[in-house]
């Protein structure tokens, strides 16, 4: 999905729903690398329902592994 796509996205959905938030392109861009990058979601069902998005964008684009991601997940929650 192209940069513009992902713009035009993120207008139509914040005119959709004004009234939620992390609706912006960054956001959406995370919120693809997240789905791409969790398919099986074995990382959503374990620490990562407990974060805040901020902490699980933080945890999936600086830790290299799933194994890390777990583990500083966990650490977080804790």
């Amino acid at each position: 999905m192209g940069a513009k796509v992902i713009q035009r996205l993120s207008m139509d959905l914040r005119e959709a729903f004004p009234d939620m938030k992390g609706l912006s392109s960054n956001n959406l861009k995370y919120m693809r690398f997240f789905a791409q990058n969790c398919p099986d979601l074995r990382f959503g069902q374990q620490s990562a329902d407990q974060l805040p998005w901020l902490h699980i964008v933080t945890l999936v684009t600086k830790m290299g592994t799933s194994e890390l991601q777990e583990w500083y997940g966990r650490e977080t929650i804790q």
